[in-house]
């Protein structure tokens, strides 16, 4: 169990990491910020919706029932996919945590660009609870 903790944790850091490289861009004409950034979370959130609702129509092929994402699970099990979403989602808001905080100490402020993985990620993690509370009776709390 606690493997999982560390291999979580080993993918957050990698893309902290890797937000630490990435290069500011400049940013674009206000009006476009805040339709671009809905786009990429309501984006994030329909992508997890549609992807599970379809997974679960074909439940008997995977298991009768999910488990909640939780952080001792494996999230490379294809029998639970919401360990991945989740993992995946708190892996893009780890990447945007630490663009913030280059674009805070920076002389050029955060863009779009830079901001999409904070939506997608919120969208993602916003649409996982979504699903789990419109499949409350197919997931189940971890034991």
């Amino acid at each position: 169990m606690r493997v999982w903790i560390f291999t979580r944790l080993a993918f957050i850091v990698i893309a902290a990491v890797a937000g630490f490289f990435l290069d500011i861009s400049h940013p674009w004409s206000p009006p476009t910020i805040s339709r671009d950034l809905a786009i990429a979370f309501i984006g994030g959130a329909v992508c997890v919706l549609s992807w599970g609702t379809w997974l679960q129509m074909m439940a008997p092929i995977f298991t009768r029932a999910w488990l909640r994402p939780s952080w001792r699970l494996n999230p490379f099990n294809f029998r639970q996919p919401l360990q991945f979403v989740h993992l995946f989602a708190h892996t893009c808001l780890a990447f945007w945590l630490v663009v913030f905080a280059r674009g805070a100490v920076s002389t050029v402020p955060i863009s779009v660009d830079d901001s999409a993985f904070l939506m997608f990620g919120a969208g993602l993690w916003a649409g996982l609870h979504i699903f789990i509370l419109l499949f409350l009776r197919k997931v189940e709390h971890d034991t």
